[in-house]
């Protein structure tokens, strides 16, 4: 049981980096779910996503979202990634930047965990879809399952060997 918790789970934080990114292209309403951004939160460094998003925005447009009314839209750089990015992704006007800087974090995040065999969770999941003969669907929708139901979006604080 030790052997599979000292793996590390890059097949997963692949499949994870996938799901998230198509789900950031392809969402467009308000973020008000506490777990949208915990991938960034959780996998990229602060002061690396403060600069890119200060590449990104003009100082007018940071400083118009830092002059919100209201807290929860208000955009304040020392808070936590996922707070950040709840902010700029819910300025509706310029989500079209945000995106572009998740585009961005995904992308490095994606070269910076690059397998170099298969690990133990990918060849367990390519064994019971051999064994059950699935579709390829059906095995993303199974290691999406998996992905969602195992790591959530706290990825990497615990990958279970179940």
């Amino acid at each position: 049981m030790a052997k599979f918790k000292k793996v590390p789970q890059m097949f997963l934080f692949q499949k994870l980096l996938k799901y998230w990114g198509n789900m950031v292209k392809n969402y467009d309403g308000d973020c008000h779910d506490d777990d949208f951004f915990d991938v960034v939160r959780n996998c990229f460094e602060h002061d690396k996503a403060i600069e890119l998003i200060e590449l990104a925005y003009s100082a007018e447009e940071l400083e118009d979202m830092k002059n919100i009314k209201f807290r929860r839209g208000r955009l304040d750089l020392s808070d936590s990634l996922d707070d950040v990015f709840c902010a700029l992704w819910n300025y509706g006007r310029l989500r079209r930047k945000c995106r572009i800087v998740l585009d961005s974090i995904c992308d490095y995040m994606r070269k910076g965990s690059k397998s170099v065999s298969t690990d133990v969770v990918e060849a367990r999941i390519n064994e019971l879809a051999k064994a059950l003969k699935l579709t390829e669907l059906e095995t993303e929708i199974l290691t999406f399952a998996y992905v969602r139901n195992e790591t959530c979006f706290s990825w990497p604080i615990r990958v279970d060997d179940r």
